[in-house]
């Protein structure tokens, strides 16, 4: 079985509070507009660093640790946060011993770098961009026409300029092409 460190590398990694062996120390001076939620470690569940909170008055999740509260990713935290529940579901043990399974591998990394290399190269080449302007292009003229609104509506409801939604239909492309693509499904 792998274990849930090396499984969820470069994220955050929680332990739920009932598994966690707690000491005065981790809860103590934590102020009343704070809600505990995890325990937070790097290798070993056993070996917590301080604690996953969620600030009550904004709802921000951020990490208690030696009586000083500091931000998270909200993204990473919330994902750390399912990832827990996830493996507590499926009976985790949480007070196994630690293993080598438990030290992440380098070697993954460097897999994981070339892939994104590869995959980023790929995405730079003209034939690709292009593709993915053309595309955008169908998308927002369909959009727009199924909503039957004029262009300087639909890039006011994007919130971008007139002129780069009237580039965007040309098949001249846009910079963030998946935000574009989430925005409009949004008004769909």
């Amino acid at each position: 079985m792998r274990m849930a460190p090396a499984s969820n590398r470069r994220r955050l990694r929680c332990v739920p509070l009932q598994k966690m062996v707690l000491s005065t120390g981790h809860l103590m001076g934590i102020p009343s507009n704070i809600e505990p939620l995890a325990g937070l470690y790097a290798f070993a569940p056993q070996v917590v660093y301080g604690l996953l909170v969620r600030v009550k008055s904004t709802g921000r999740l951020a990490e208690w640790s030696g009586g000083v509260l500091s931000g998270l990713d909200q993204r990473k935290a919330a994902a750390a946060l399912d990832w827990m529940e996830k493996l507590d579901a499926d009976g985790f043990a949480w007070n196994r011993e630690p293993s080598e399974d438990d030290v992440p591998d380098p070697d993954d990394d460097l897999e994981l770098v070339a892939a994104a290399k590869e995959v980023a190269k790929e995405q730079a080449t003209p034939e690709y961009k292009a593709a993915v302007a053309a595309e955008l292009a169908k998308m927002c003229k369909e959009w727009r026409a199924k909503a039957d609104i004029p262009a300087h509506r639909a890039a006011t409801m994007l919130g971008i300029p007139r002129r780069t939604y009237e580039n965007i239909e040309q098949g001249r492309g846009f910079p963030y092409p998946l935000l574009l693509t989430l925005a409009i499904k949004a008004f769909e």
